[in-house]
């Protein structure tokens, strides 16, 4: 009779614990990714967890130039790019960019061992906008700072970068400016 009581109390436990809801803390579904347009492949994709947008730091960060450092033992990223510099801590609602501290709308957490940020903090310290399109399941970075560039014809160059300055000649143009410099 005692086990009989037993196995039925296990039971009934066994049911009410697996109708309860329980969050890991992972996103319900992961999304596709573009840059400008460009459909890019992530190891780990951006995810909504709790109705919310979280981003994987590392991807969006090395693919936007930044150099992105972690120091385990403060569970705190960094991430630079020539003068800019922004630090992220987990759990923190905070970011230091350029050693301001900004408040994120979420806090920063970590999935799969990879940090995620909220889309706040791509907008604010990497100057790039960010859609979502739930019904294409994609996430969309735009570079604020960006221009198109449509060229046609042959031998063409196109630089990109910050601070570029370009001079563009053409073939001909290259020749005769090479032999008065060989020639002085």
């Amino acid at each position: 009779m005692k086990y009989k009581i037993l196995a039925i109390q296990a039971i009934i436990t066994f049911f009410i614990l697996s109708f309860q809801p329980v969050s890991y803390g992972t996103a319900s579904k992961a999304f596709k990714v573009k840059i400008n347009d460009n459909p890019i492949s992530f190891t780990i994709s951006p995810r909504i967890d709790n109705g919310n947008l979280i981003l994987p730091l590392r991807e969006i960060a090395e693919l936007s130039g930044f150099e992105v450092m972690w120091n385990p033992e403060l569970k705190t990223a960094v991430c630079s790019k020539s003068d800019k510099i922004i630090k992220v801590t987990k759990d923190s609602t905070y970011a230091d960019i350029d050693g301001k501290k900004t408040t994120l709308s979420l806090p920063v957490v970590i999935i799969e061992g990879r940090i995620f940020i909220p889309a706040d903090l791509i907008q604010k310290g990497m100057d790039m906008d960010v859609k979502l399109l739930e019904k294409e399941e994609t996430v969309c970075f735009f570079e604020k700072k960006s221009a198109a560039i449509s060229i046609s014809g042959n031998n063409n160059l196109i630089v990109k970068g910050s601070n570029v300055i370009a001079n563009i000649t053409t073939k001909n143009e290259a020749s005769r400016v090479a032999r008065q410099a060989f020639c002085q």
